[in-house]
C-alpha cells in the first residue's frame, strides 16, 4: 500500500506544480500587456521628441528672422539719418549738392528686393526704400517678388531682380 501511496503523491505533486490552461492565459496576457504598455510609452517618448526638435526649430527661425529684422530697422534708419551735404560757401540749412533736375533721365540700379514681416523694400542706387519712398525723383509705387515698379514724371519704370 506504500507503493499506491508514494504514487498518488507523485502525481498529486505533478498535477500541482504544471499549470493549469487558465493560469497559462493569465500569464500571456500579461506578458502581452507588458509588450504594448512599453510600445506605448517608446511611442509617447518619440512623440515628446520630435515635438521638442520641431519646437526648437521653430522658435530659432522666429529669433533669427526677428534679428534680421531688427537689423533692416537699424539700416533703414541709418539711411533716414544721413545729413545731406551742404553747398560750398552758402550758409543755412543742409542743401543735397548732387541735385538733378527731374526732366533728365537717371539711371536706377536695382540691387536687390527683400521683405520684413508683411512689407516689401528694395535696394535701389544703394538706397533701401519701400512703397511709397522716393529715389532719384521717382516714386516706389510697388515692391514685387522679382520687380519693382517706380513712377517718374507720370511715366511707370519697372526695374526687375536678376
Amino acid at each position: 500500500m506504500s507503493i499506491i501511496y508514494d504514487a498518488l503523491k507523485k502525481v498529486e505533486k505533478n498535477v500541482s506544480e504544471q499549470p493549469s490552461p487558465d493560469k497559462e492565459k493569465s500569464i500571456e496576457d500579461k506578458i502581452t500587456r507588458r509588450k504594448l504598455l512599453l510600445i506605448y510609452i517608446l511611442v509617447v517618448c518619440i512623440g515628446l521628441l520630435v515635438a521638442n526638435l520641431s519646437y526648437s526649430y521653430l522658435t530659432s527661425f522666429k529669433n533669427k528672422s526677428f534679428a534680421i529684422t531688427k537689423k533692416i530697422d537699424k539700416v533703414i534708419a541709418k539711411t533716414k539719418a544721413i545729413p545731406k551735404k551742404a553747398l560750398p560757401g552758402k550758409t543755412g540749412p543742409a542743401v543735397s549738392s548732387a541735385r538733378k533736375e527731374p526732366s533728365e533721365a537717371q539711371p536706377f540700379v536695382l540691387s536687390g528686393i527683400f521683405f520684413s514681416q508683411n512689407e516689401g523694400y528694395a535696394i535701389i542706387n544703394n538706397n533701401i526704400v519701400k512703397n511709397g519712398d522716393n529715389v532719384g525723383g521717382a516714386v516706389v509705387k510697388k515692391v514685387g517678388l522679382d520687380e519693382v515698379e517706380l513712377e517718374q514724371e507720370g511715366k511707370t519704370i519697372k526695374l526687375y531682380n536678376r
